[in-house]
Parts: C-alpha cells; structure tokens; sequence
C-alpha cells in the first residue's frame, strides 16, 4: 500500500460519495474553506493499494514558532469530525483483511507524517470508526466522545413520547406564543448573537479565530447542505446552523433562549423526518454540562474516538496554537463595527 496527496476535486468527491465514513466535511469545498480561514496547508492524503483506492485521510499542517503540528480537523473550525473515510468495499471485507487494510492505511498515512515531524497530531474520527488500534500501537493516545442521535424512522409521536416530561411541557409553553422560525443568511448577525450569549457564559467566540465570513462562504458553497434559522418570538429568540448529508441532519451551532431551545430542536426534528431522513445527530454528548439539556431528547447514544500523538515539544505547540487563535479571534472581534 502506498499513499499520496490527491488534488482532482471531482475524484475526491466521488470517493467521498461512495464513502460510507464521508461525510459533509470530507468534501473537497468544506476542505478548501476550512484551510482557507485556518491557515493551515491542506493535505489531502489518498492510500492506495495498486490502483484501488482504500481510504482518504484529509490533514492539515502548520508550523509556528518552530513547533509543527497536524490536525484532522484544525481547532477553532468548529469542525466536529474529519478523519479516515474508507471506501465501501472496505467495509464488505472478512475481518481479517479489513484489519490489514486498515493496519496498512495508518501506517502508510503515519510514514508520510514522519516526513513533516510534527510535535503535535491531532485527529477527530468521525462516527462509524471505531477501530483506532492501529493508532495505539504506532504510539498514539486515544479518546472516546459521544455523539446523540435520534432515529427518525419511528412514527413522530414515538419521538415526541421519547422526550422527557419538562421537555414536553417546555415546547408546548413556547407553542402558546406566536413563534416563528426563517431560514437566513445573515451570518454577522448569527456571528454577533452567538459571540454575545457564549461571552455571558464565560465561553470562547463561536469560530474561535473565524470570523463571520467563514460561516457565508460555508452557506454560500453548500446552499442545500447547510442552512441557518432565526427563531422569532417576537425578536430573535434563538438561532441554528444544520448540516444535512445522506440521511441525517446534524444540529451543528446555535442557541436559544429559555424554552425556545427545546422548542427549535423540535420543529427541525420534525422537519428532518418531513424531507425523510433517517438521523438527527446532537453532536457532543461528552461534554458534562451539555449533556442534561441534549439527553432530554431521549436520543442514543454513538461514540467517535479522538487520537492524538505529541513529542516532548507537543503540548507546548498545542497550546501555542491555540494562543495564536485566540489572539487573532480578539484581533477580528476588534473590527466588528461598533454596535453591530
């Protein structure tokens, strides 16, 4: 097995198509967004056995400061996941030679970092792989995190009846209202409202070092993909940003005030199961203090694994990252026109 970088678009996202790990964020135009406004050099590795394509393995590369560092995806993206995507004959595999695809995939993708001697390496899997032994036994560390998602091939009164008992009684208070819900395209109002309410809680900007641009480009590029609604009652009351591939809709950014949480998540579940998709995916079901608020669903729940490898000078170049995107988040703040 051989890997190499790939840079035919139309190549890529057909793999990705055919994926059964792809997901929105592996396609070709989310990955040119997210090295565009993170700074960090695109890699887009593709392994390969003979001819046959096994697996692509999008990375992302930066040096700071003399400290190197890779990342699937980068921080301050909000990027849930990246990671591996392998091909859908991958998966039809006998155990056996799906290990030694999988055993020769990493080693492959690991020979090819040696060459850029990162101190730091960083990758968040995305739901469905859940064999990171290969990782473990080339020295990284591993990471379980939780996922939360609905099944929306049950009847909705299913889904409803699922929901806690405060759930319930807080979507109908919130339905008492006059309500309304819009799809918008107004990212610097999204921007400004998100940044105001997370700055209340003590919380980071929402894109970290993004600024509202880097939301637009994303609406702009995946119109049928990704969409943002405001949640009016009578002002704005709450806003969110989904992601919608294959069969799931992943509540991806946002928030709400009081009851109108509970209330938005439910009109967009109901939604979801009206265009007849098959998932609803709360993402982070890690996270302790989230976990009462998105549990009350009655979702199930899925693991994603984070594996990370760092040399001696590793958490100093995490951290020093991380410095930098905070500096230039409060930089990009700094410009916001007053008041706005």
């Amino acid at each position: 097995m051989h890997a190499r970088t790939i840079f035919d678009k139309g190549w890529w996202n057909e793999f990705v198509a055919e994926s059964p790990g792809g997901t929105l964020f592996h396609r070709w135009e989310f990955l040119e967004i997210i090295a565009s406004y993170s700074g960090f050099k695109m890699l887009p590795y593709a392994t390969f056995r003979g001819e046959e394509p096994v697996c692509l393995f999008p990375l992302f590369y930066k040096s700071y400061g003399g400290l190197k560092a890779v990342f699937s995806p980068p921080l301050q993206t909000n990027v849930p996941y990246l990671g591996p995507a392998f091909s859908h004959g991958y998966y039809s595999l006998r155990q056996r030679r799906k290990e030694s695809y999988l055993s020769d995939a990493i080693e492959e993708i690991n020979r090819e970092l040696a060459r850029l001697s990162p101190s730091y390496v960083s990758v968040d899997a995305a739901p469905g792989f859940d064999d990171v032994r290969p990782f473990l036994w080339s020295g990284y560390d591993a990471d379980v995190k939780y996922t939360y998602v609905i099944d929306l091939t049950k009847p909705l009164e299913k889904i409803w009846e699922g929901f806690d008992a405060n759930c319930r009684k807080r979507i109908r208070h919130c339905e008492r209202g006059d309500p309304e819900i819009r799809q918008a395209t107004d990212t610097q109002a999204f921007y400004q409202i998100m940044d105001e309410r997370l700055r209340l809680k003590g919380q980071s900007s929402v894109f970290g070092s993004q600024s509202h641009e880097y939301l637009r480009d994303i609406l702009a590029t995946f119109p049928g993909s990704v969409k943002m609604y405001f949640l009016y009652d009578p002002g704005v009351a709450g806003v969110q940003v989904t992601c919608e591939y294959r069969d799931t809709l992943l509540l991806w950014l946002g928030s709400a005030n009081g009851h109108h949480n509970e209330y938005l998540i439910w009109e967009l579940i109901r939604r979801a199961k009206e265009a007849g998709l098959r998932r609803f995916e709360i993402y982070d079901g890690h996270t302790r203090r989230l976990t009462p608020f998105k549990s009350k669903f009655g979702p199930a729940l899925e693991k994603c694994y984070t594996v990370t490898r760092k040399d001696v000078f590793g958490t100093c170049a995490r951290w020093a990252y991380i410095a930098l995107a905070k500096a230039r988040s409060a930089a990009v703040l700094g410009r916001l026109p007053e008041g706005e």
